[in-house]
């Protein structure tokens, strides 16, 4: 499957994206893809009215500040491992959530924001 190499980290790992994936890989070549969903992007009527707005909009809160304690791991880490040890921490947070689709969809969404603003394309 191929990506859009998004970010490169002077350490060696990438952050790329795929239809409905963001893709960590690190310098070893080895990747974790992260489900991202369609939630934030579109919002399906029958998924709001299955699982309710309220609680979809907690699951994504939820996903979001996962993305951000991953986030301050990643960035405080000093080795490829101890990178790749957060993600996989993050990836396990986002399964045990109750509603795991809303929440990896804030999940994306808290990443997608912070990428465009560090590549400078946010509007």
């Amino acid at each position: 499957m191929g990506s859009a190499k998004t970010y490169r980290h002077p350490d060696g790992f990438d952050i790329g994206f795929a239809p409905g994936l963001v893709i960590a890989t690190n310098d070893d070549g080895e990747s974790i893809p992260i489900p991202i969903g369609m939630l934030r992007f579109l919002k399906p009527a029958d998924q709001r009215s299955a699982v309710g707005d309220d609680v979809v909009e907690v699951a994504e809160q939820a996903g979001a500040c996962i993305a951000m304690d991953y986030l301050k791991e990643m960035l405080a880490a000093k080795t490829p491992g101890e990178r790749m040890a957060a993600m996989q921490t993050a990836v396990l947070e986002l399964q045990r959530q109750p509603h795991p689709k809303p929440s990896a969809g804030g999940f994306g969404m808290a990443l997608v924001d912070v990428l465009e603003r560090g590549l400078g394309v946010s509007k």
